[in-house]
């Protein structure tokens, strides 16, 4: 997430290596306390400076507001990602995408803005001792190091996983950027997810992978030994990599196009596939 009041070194580092850029104004301010051209113009001031059609947004201290909202919405973002989740504590925010509600003066609007939520506890609450003097001592460093590197993975065995959900990494570069320790505790999550064959994305492909999904519908009829999944969607619109669980062990699986993946796993399976109006894939059971 960028700013348009960002050194400009930094700026064409980041688009020379056409790293995958979402919007937080163009200047660092609180937007509940911008009126509605002021909100506007912040927000589109930033795609401006950047040169860029931008389709995600972070609100600066965590704090979206209704005007910000409806400006994304008519303007073609796709996600918002303010709402932290936090539900290993109490539960705030959500670990599965939606579409964002907003309401002013009894006037409520449906959008479709997803709000998809970093993890609560970003990488400053455990490392912003380095903006003191006893962030260079490797020792004191290295311990918050650890303890924020456990935090994310019981989030994501514990309030992720189970769930079936999303889990955010939120991270700066003066933080978890500082050096090759303090980027550990993302390394050591991204390790951990891979075993559960986790999907790792950008939050642009996350929001374009829901929102292909929502136009989607899935349905099944038995056949011999197993059953077969059919799809109907607007033409055009195809999903890549779309996992469906299976109750009991799949022995194999076929789409009418492309391939279909099977992975067992316990007592049950997944089938990836690509999916897209018109497309089958029949399954076999053991």
């Amino acid at each position: 997430f960028v700013a348009g009041t960002i050194d400009q070194n930094t700026r064409e580092y980041l688009l020379s290596h056409n790293y995958p850029l979402a919007s937080s104004g163009f200047s660092f301010v609180n937007f509940r306390e911008l009126n509605y051209p002021v909100t506007v113009e912040e927000i589109l001031r930033n795609a401006s400076s950047w040169n860029t059609d931008f389709t995600g947004f972070r609100f600066p201290f965590t704090k979206p507001t209704f005007y910000g909202i409806i400006t994304l919405e008519g303007h073609g973002y796709k996600y918002e990602s303010s709402i932290a989740a936090n539900n290993l504590d109490f539960i705030q925010g959500a670990v599965i995408p939606y579409n964002i509600v907003v309401s002013r003066e009894g006037f409520y609007k449906g959008t479709d803005i997803l709000e998809i939520a970093p993890t609560y506890h970003d990488d400053y609450y455990f490392l912003g001792s380095l903006d003191k003097a006893q962030g260079a001592d490797s020792n004191y460093l290295g311990k918050n190091v650890r303890v924020y590197s456990e935090y994310l993975k019981d989030f994501w065995q514990y309030a992720v996983k189970p769930y079936n959900g999303l889990m955010v990494f939120l991270g700066h570069p003066r933080y978890a950027g500082y050096n090759d320790a303090t980027l550990s505790a993302l390394s050591d999550l991204i390790s951990e997810v891979k075993k559960d064959r986790a999907w790792i994305a950008s939050l642009d492909q996350v929001a374009e992978f829901r929102n292909g999904l929502c136009t989607m519908e899935f349905y099944s009829e038995p056949v011999t030994n197993g059953f077969k999944i059919g799809i109907t969607a607007p033409d055009g619109t195809r999903v890549q990599g779309v996992c469906l669980n299976v109750a009991g062990r799949v022995k194999s699986a076929s789409a009418r196009q492309g391939k279909a993946k099977v992975i067992n796993s316990g007592s049950g399976s997944q089938i990836i596939f690509e999916a897209f109006n018109g497309q089958t894939v029949n399954v076999s059971m053991e």
